[in-house]
């Protein structure tokens, strides 16, 4: 979901009432939830280099004592929606019922 797209719109600055269709695309780049949406993903990479390492050391964990994550890890902490959407919809399948 682009946040854009949510009702009613997120303001930037007090300006926006006025000239929001100026500054709605800017949105997805300075607004809050943008800032929270970024913050959250260098914090998930920070997490996999601290328990995975990188090419420069070898790729051995950083913090000591921790196990580096799975590939599938890795896809849930960079995908977490995508892997709630292929559950649901192997749920739905389960029970019967066409997928969203």
């Amino acid at each position: 979901m682009k946040l854009t797209d949510i009702t009613p719109a997120i303001a930037l600055t007090p300006l926006d009432g006025r000239y929001h269709k100026q500054t709605a695309p800017l949105v997805e780049y300075l607004s809050e939830p943008a800032l929270n949406r970024e913050r959250m993903r260098v914090e998930v990479e920070w997490m996999i280099l601290l328990a995975n390492g990188f090419e420069g050391n070898g790729n051995q964990p950083i913090v000591e004592g921790v196990e580096p994550f799975t590939d599938a890890e890795i896809a849930f902490l960079r995908h977490p929606r995508g892997l709630r959407r292929r559950r649901h919809q192997a749920a739905c399948r389960a029970r019967g019922r066409h997928p969203p």
